[in-house]
């Protein structure tokens, strides 16, 4: 289990423009022994999962509670599902100067994932344009997408967490969790619990969209 926290720099607008260019050139880049990408299909047993959320200037204090609740959930769960390891891995949706940059850095979390041959889902992003921005570059890869704010109706939503909680975020974090919290939770329990769903086809992108779309119980 590992969960990272990453930052990167800030890119030209000509990338941004070739964002989705770019991923799909790349699309095998950095494969190793233990998982390789066949169009939809993750080989091996390693998982990774992307969350892209504001962790500085003005949203950062919603984006860090956020990605408090997106902790909760990964570490109640080992950071394994089935025979799956999972790798979490956090990027910042501002420059490292703190700010947007035209949603650049978006665009750059979000290519990240699809060169990524272990990714499995992208949880984000923060608002309704910033996730526009990276579905266009997510779509290319056939990740599972989940928007964790809430409410944007071409991403289906996450469902309720578990009871208990409040009282596990509290004893994890010692604070009471916010909404942001929350919807956070929310949402890496709802990909986590596609995975299961998913069975023996948790590394499949497609069968892991399908079971989070289908939801629980089918």
């Amino acid at each position: 289990m590992a969960t990272t926290a990453e930052r990167r720099r800030p890119q030209t607008a000509a990338f941004l423009a070739c964002a989705v260019a770019v991923a799909l050139a790349l699309g095998g880049c950095g494969a190793t022994d233990s998982a390789k990408v066949s169009g939809a299909q993750v080989y091996g047993t390693s998982l990774s999962v992307y969350s892209s959320l504001p962790l500085s200037g003005p949203q950062g204090k919603a984006g860090n509670q956020m990605l408090n609740g997106e902790r909760l959930a990964f570490s109640e769960r080992g950071g394994k599902v089935g025979d799956f390891i999972l790798t979490f891995y956090s990027l910042n949706a501002l420059a490292g100067d703190g700010s947007e940059k035209g949603n650049g850095q978006v665009a750059l979390n979000a290519r990240r994932a699809v060169v990524d041959p272990k990714s499995i889902a992208y949880i984000g992003d923060f608002d309704r344009s910033q996730t526009e921005l990276s579905k266009v570059i997510v779509d290319q890869a056939q990740l599972l997408q989940v928007a964790p704010s809430a409410g944007w109706e071409a991403i289906p939503g996450g469902r309720r967490p578990a009871p208990g909680f409040q009282a596990a975020y509290r004893k994890q974090f010692g604070e009471n969790p916010t909404d942001d919290a929350f919807f956070g939770y929310e949402a890496m329990t709802a990909v986590l619990d596609a995975i299961e769903r998913a069975g023996s086809d948790g590394g499949n992108r497609i069968a892991v969209a399908d079971a989070y779309r289908a939801g629980p119980g089918n």
